[in-house]
């Protein structure tokens, strides 16, 4: 098809929305595809092809300006339709009594010549799945993507027990969204081989205590390399952790990366029933209200090959994607004796193979032995004042005995490191030039590193006092690593309130005395460039950008 009848159609389809308002959806026609989706979600002229049915079905539409390409364009799709299989390896199916779209499905599977197909099926009763069994019946074996959108508010258990048949190791994606927005999502990779799939498994649990009763046995859950169990809302229902033990165990051979995000309500940790090995796995992320209520799975894994944990506490980080984001940093008020983040580092004692730690808006009562035991060559700190304390020395009154720094904190090559303490970022690299040992590779840090006036409005008549102060802890962490750059401040302290509008720091004074040229590289994202300075944002109100061992760092 070429560039200019592409173009006038979309002008004539455009032209039509204004008119009439949206087409119609095609109903058998129609692209199947998801952000999750594997490759063979996209099926070559499909998403074309889609789109001229959808123009030519609309019954309110009048396209007698364009009857004569959509005809050239059919005329010239119309043997490719005919001969190519893959056309036919996508159905939406609607199970609905009487729907006379069922004989359209049929056809267009009777036509995938055996090809793996992508279904998409639509509930509006569970009574009426009994109405396509039949039809599905033709698809075992052949299933690779299935979607299942359900009008009522069924637990993904009764929709499997529903499908059985299509639940097997040969399905690749499995998507369900539920009416009130919850949704399972599982996937593993395209590639076939040895240790090549994964899984996303991401559980909102916003029904009954039923609906965490998940009948994993009928999900061959085998062969993972990737898992991520992710209660994101709900009233405090989880899986069970005998059934998360199974999935675990079934795949203790092939799982290379776990990720377990618990912002449910805390209920009680109780212990897992078994202790579980997972020999290959390398990486562990852990998302949580409650540290505590982590204390549970760490005492049950056994992780011989661990080598990077990441902790965040999402009531006072949170993630970049999320609305509470951009609000920069929560304050819950539980008090950190008992919200158990202390009990989280300690846990992380039982493995010894950790280098690459990322901590997020997690506190700590006392000082965690932690980093005598490991020997971190990584390490990304953010808002985290009480972890990294614990990096300098793992004693009470550290400030009074001046002790050495921990094994951690000399083996360290890259740091990242937001703080409102200048007085422990000062310590940190004086103690990092008293033992003699070579410059840290790459070391980010934020405006409140190098004084701790940064993290609010600094009055006028210290302004300059600040400036000379900083500039001597500037230069000092300058001299300590090999690329420095800085990273915007977290706000400390910002309360959650969306009918607020977002708090704007007082930068006037600052910015007039040249504060801002001292921190060059400070990068306001989130917001539009501006060429003049005085007219930039405050650079601690922007997203902070998450940073790793290969960002590259300039300064």
């Amino acid at each position: 098809m070429s560039v200019r009848r592409s173009t006038r159609l979309q002008n004539a389809k455009e032209r039509d929305l204004t008119e009439h308002g949206p087409p119609l959806q095609a109903a058998p026609l129609s692209l199947m595809s998801s952000s999750k989706a594997t490759a063979n979600h996209t099926l070559g002229c499909y998403d074309i092809l889609s789109e001229i049915f959808t123009a030519c079905s609309h019954p309110e539409t009048d396209y007698t300006g364009t009857s004569r390409i959509l005809s050239q364009v059919c005329r010239d799709w119309r043997h490719h339709i005919i001969s190519s299989p893959k056309f036919w390896t996508a159905a939406m199916i609607s199970c609905r009594s009487g729907d006379p779209s069922h004989l359209w499905s049929r056809l267009v599977l009777e036509r995938s010549r055996g090809l793996p197909l992508t279904l998409h099926i639509y509930v509006t009763r569970l009574a009426y799945l009994d109405t396509i069994k039949d039809l599905l019946y033709t698809c075992v074996g052949r299933v690779r993507n299935l979607i299942i959108d359900s009008e009522v508010e069924l637990p993904p258990a009764t929709i499997w027990r529903g499908c059985p048949f299509l639940m097997s190791e040969d399905l690749e994606f499995f998507e369900y969204r539920q009416k009130d927005g919850a949704r399972i999502i599982t996937e593993r990779d395209a590639v076939h081989g040895p240790f090549t799939r994964s899984h996303l498994f991401q559980h909102a649990l916003t029904g009954a205590p039923e609906s965490a009763h998940l009948g994993l046995s009928t999900w061959q859950l085998r062969s993972i390399t990737s898992l991520s169990v992710d209660y994101s809302f709900g009233t405090g229902s989880r899986i069970p952790n005998r059934d998360l033990c199974g999935i675990l165990l079934r795949n203790m051979d092939t799982l290379q990366h776990l990720e377990i995000v618990d912002t449910a309500p805390m209920v009680g940790a109780l212990p897992y029933p078994l202790e579980v090995t997972l020999p290959r796995l390398d990486t562990l992320i852990i998302g949580f209200k409650r540290a505590a209520a982590m204390l549970p799975l760490l005492a049950a894994l056994r992780l011989p090959a661990l080598t990077s944990v990441v902790l965040r506490d999402i009531s006072r980080a949170p993630e970049p994607h999320t609305p509470r984001h951009y609000w920069g940093v929560v304050e819950t008020g539980i008090d950190p004796k008992y919200d158990g983040g202390f009990d989280v580092l300690q846990a992380l004692r039982a493995f010894p193979t950790i280098t690459h730690m990322q901590v997020y808006g997690l506190r700590c009562h006392e000082p965690t032995t932690l980093f005598e035991e490991l020997a971190l060559e990584s390490a990304v700190l953010v808002d985290a004042d009480e972890v990294f304390t614990s990096l300098l020395c793992t004693l009470p009154g550290w400030a009074h005995r001046a002790p050495a720094l921990t094994r951690s904190g000399l083996s360290v090559g890259n740091l990242a490191v937001t703080g409102t303490s200048h007085k422990n970022f000062a310590e940190f690299l004086r103690k990092r030039h008293a033992g003699s040992g070579p410059p840290m590779r790459q070391l980010a840090l934020s405006p409140g590193c190098l004084h701790e006036e940064f993290c609010g409005r600094i009055r006028q008549r210290k302004v300059q006092d600040v400036a000379e102060d900083a500039k001597t802890r500037l230069t000092a962490a300058l001299q300590s690593a090999q690329k420095v750059s800085f990273i915007p401040q977290p706000t400390h302290g910002v309360p959650y309130e969306p009918e607020k509008g977002i708090m704007h720091v007082l930068e006037d004074d600052i910015f007039d005395k040249g504060l801002w040229g001292m921190i060059p590289a400070v990068i306001p994202t989130g917001w539009e460039d501006s060429v003049v300075e005085a007219d930039a944002p405050w650079p601690w109100l922007a997203e902070i950008q998450p940073w790793s061992d290969s960002m590259e760092m300039e300064w």
